[in-house]
């Protein structure tokens, strides 16, 4: 295991212990305030955890599930009607990167009226099969050697399994048409003691906990803007 002294945001070096779990350590950055893992595994054997579904811990090893959620298909779909028009993507090209068992790409094709060509990018092997049987294109692909542009890249909920946040989106940003956008969605949470915040971590296959400033910091850095920022709560037991 590597041991992460700078926080990837801000560089700041002081950060304080926060939380230990399957024989991980979270510590917080006495700056920004991003929570982070500070003993995670080495890059290549995330990379090799999420093509499996499975993360090696201490306790216990984590299974990652690779079915489809109608329910998580119906909420994608209903937080696309409050952040975008439909005329706004029609005819886009759009990549969606973690996509899973391919539930937001369905949601997307449904509100866009198929007009929309998007593309799903996912690590694991299962959940590519599933997403593919259900005729929702999906590969994975390697964002350093890509050559191909798009309109919109979104990324839901995967912020957290990313190893550096601030590579990995100026990745993305290389792969963006002139006035492309990122669709990003994950949680806000720094601003929880460790007592308060919801459990389980799921470490190792969460790596970090951000905000929203965090993010903004992240983001304007890279030369983006923000258009639009809708906060929902969350559901617990749930998504």
């Amino acid at each position: 295991m590597a041991i992460r002294d700078i926080c990837y945001n801000c560089g700041c070096k002081t950060h304080n212990f926060y939380y230990s779990e399957n024989g991980f350590n979270l510590y917080q950055c006495s700056f920004c305030n991003l929570i982070f893992i500070k003993n995670p595994p080495p890059e290549d054997t995330i990379m090799s955890s999420h093509q499996q579904g499975l993360h090696k811990g201490l306790d216990k090893d984590l299974v990652v599930q690779a079915s489809f959620q109608n329910g998580k298909e119906n909420y994608l779909g209903e937080i696309l009607k409050k952040m975008f028009k439909e005329e706004e993507i029609m005819g886009k090209k759009w990549l969606d990167i973690g996509s899973g068992c391919g539930e937001f790409i369905s949601a997307l094709k449904f509100f866009s009226k198929e007009t929309v060509e998007v593309l799903g990018s996912e690590p694991n092997t299962e959940k590519r099969t599933i997403a593919n049987k259900k005729n929702l294109r999906t590969i994975f692909l390697d964002l350093e050697n890509c050559t191909e542009k798009f309109h919109f890249i979104s990324f839901l909920n995967v912020y957290s399994h990313i190893y550096d946040p601030v590579k990995f989106i100026a990745k993305c940003k290389k792969l963006l048409l002139p006035d492309g956008e990122i669709f990003i969605e994950t949680s806000d949470t720094v601003n929880l003691s460790a007592k308060d915040h919801y459990k389980p971590f799921y470490l190792p296959d969460h790596l970090s906990f951000a905000s929203e400033k965090i993010l903004k910091d992240i983001f304007f850095k890279n030369g983006f803007k923000f258009i639009s920022i809708e906060r929902t709560p969350l559901v617990k037991g749930g998504l």
